[in-house]
C-alpha cells in the first residue's frame, strides 16, 4: 500500500460541555434558522432527505471560531491562511455517544515546512489568550457592515451562513472543511444588529492602563511648561470642518450654546442613519454638508431643522430663531 510521510502541527481547544449545552438552550430559533437554510439548500440539490446532516448550533459555534483564529494566527504563526487547516470535533449529547466539543487547527506538508513551530508556539496559554482576544474584537466589527451582521441563513435561500463575508470569517477553500458554509460571527461576540446570541458576551475587553514615567537631568535640559489644555471653543473648531470654524469662533464670542460636532442620528433600530457637522439636540437643530450623501431628508423626517453648514453665517438669524435666542 503506497504511503507518504507527513509532518504537522497544530492546536487543540476542547470546550466545557456544560458551557456549550447551557448556550445552545439560548439559540433555539437561529438554530431552527440555519435548520430550514440546511434543507432548502439540500432540497435544490436534489438530495432525497433535505433534513440530514445538519450538524447543529454547537458545530456553527465552534466552526465560527476556528475560522476567526486561524485568520488571527496567519498574522504572527508565519503560515498563511491556505496553509492553516480545521478539523471540527462536534457532535451533540443526543447521540449514544459521547459528545463532543472541539477545535484542531493544523497544518501539515510532505516536507519540513510542516514544523516551523509557529503554530505550536501560538498555543501556550498566555499567547493563545491574547490571541483568542484579539480574534473576539476583530470579529464585533466587519468592514462590511452593517450588511454582513444583518445576513441571516435565510435571507436569499442561496447560503448557509449568518453574520459572515469575505471580509471577516471567509477562509480559502483549502482550510474550510465546509466551503463556508454553517458560519455566523455573532454567535461569538456582539455585532451591530444582535447582542444576544454571542457565546463569549463576557470577554475581557479591557486592557489595563499603563502609566509610563520617565526621569530626565533637570540641570541639562530645564524642565519647559508646555500648555497642553485647549478651550472647550478651540476643541471644537479643531474638530469640525474648516469652513465651519470662523462662524464656530463668531458664534462662541457672543456666548451662545455651542453645538456638537458630528452628530449621529439613529433610526428606530439604534443604527446611524444619518450625521450631521453641527447640531444642537435639545433643539432639534443641525447643520450638514453639501457633499457626499444628502441626507437632510432623513432629519426633516424625525422633525428636525436643516441648513446648510457651510452657508451659517448667512442665515445667522434663522439659525438663531430656530434655537430660540
Amino acid at each position: 500500500m503506497p504511503t507518504s510521510d507527513v509532518r504537522g502541527e497544530g492546536v487543540f481547544l476542547q470546550f466545557s460541555e456544560d458551557a456549550i449545552e447551557s448556550w445552545v438552550k439560548k439559540t433555539r430559533e437561529r438554530e431552527a434558522e440555519f435548520l430550514e437554510a440546511h434543507k432548502r439548500w439540500r432540497k435544490n440539490r436534489g438530495h432525497k432527505y433535505p433534513e440530514d446532516g445538519f450538524p447543529t448550533m454547537r458545530y456553527v459555534l465552534l466552526h465560527s471560531l476556528a475560522h476567526a483564529l486561524i485568520r488571527q494566527f496567519a498574522v504572527e504563526c508565519g503560515y498563511t491562511t491556505a496553509s492553516i487547516r480545521e478539523r471540527i470535533y462536534s457532535r451533540p449529547p443526543e447521540t449514544d455517544v459521547d459528545p463532543m466539543a472541539g477545535i484542531l487547527l493544523y497544518t501539515a506538508a510532505p516536507d519540513s515546512e510542516g514544523t516551523l513551530g509557529g503554530l505550536v508556539a501560538l498555543g501556550e496559554p498566555k499567547t493563545l489568550g491574547r490571541h483568542l482576544d484579539q480574534a473576539l474584537e476583530s470579529m464585533r466589527l466587519c468592514a462590511s457592515d452593517p450588511l454582513c451582521a444583518e445576513h441571516h441563513p435565510l435571507k436569499d435561500g442561496l447560503t448557509m451562513h449568518g453574520a459572515a463575508c469575505h471580509a471577516c470569517l471567509f477562509l480559502p477553500e483549502t482550510s474550510c472543511e465546509r466551503g463556508n458554509k454553517y458560519l455566523d460571527r455573532s454567535v461569538l461576540v456582539s455585532t451591530v444588529e444582535t447582542d444576544d446570541l454571542a457565546f463569549f458576551s463576557n470577554f475581557a475587553e479591557d486592557v489595563p492602563e499603563t502609566v509610563i514615567t520617565a526621569e530626565t537631568d533637570e540641570t541639562i535640559t530645564p524642565p519647559k511648561p508646555v500648555e497642553t489644555k485647549l478651550s472647550e471653543t478651540d476643541e471644537l473648531v479643531d474638530l469640525c470642518d474648516e469652513r465651519c470654524q470662523e462662524f464656530v469662533r463668531s458664534w462662541a464670542k457672543q456666548g451662545l450654546s455651542l453645538p456638537e460636532v458630528g452628530y449621529e442620528l439613529l433610526d428606530e433600530k439604534g443604527r446611524v442613519c444619518a450625521q450631521a457637522e453641527l447640531a444642537w439636540p435639545n433643539r432639534k437643530v443641525v447643520a450638514v454638508l453639501p457633499e457626499g450623501i444628502d441626507v437632510s431628508e432623513e432629519f426633516e423626517q424625525r422633525g428636525w431643522t436643516v441648513f446648510d453648514a457651510t452657508d451659517l453665517a448667512k442665515v445667522e438669524g434663522q439659525l438663531k430663531a430656530s434655537l430660540g435666542v
